[in-house]
């Protein structure tokens, strides 16, 4: 949680990472399900870490998570330094 009010959405990330106009493309569950079985079983046959799993299809279809920092920095006063925008910037410098 880098404090910002209600978190990111889909358009708030693309435009953080320098893509304003990147757009959403919806694929249906059913199809992610089926590929990410698919990976997963080649992964273990192959001995690979896969990287769409079934876990990682549940956590896409997330529709809000958010993380909130406020018990933690209430325990140990530790505050983010960093906002979303200026971390993806310094991420693909």
């Amino acid at each position: 949680d880098d404090g910002h009010p209600g978190g990111y959405d889909w358009p708030g990330i693309g435009r953080a990472a320098g893509r304003p106009n990147a757009r959403l493309v919806p694929v249906p569950r059913g199809l992610l399900k089926l590929v990410a079985g698919i990976n997963w079983a080649l992964s273990a046959m192959l001995g690979y870490a896969p990287m769409l799993s079934p876990g990682k299809v549940r956590e896409l279809g997330q529709p809000d998570w958010l993380a909130d920092n406020a018990e933690f920095t209430r325990a140990t006063g530790w505050r983010p330094r960093i906002g979303l925008e200026q971390g993806v910037r310094e991420l693909f410098a």
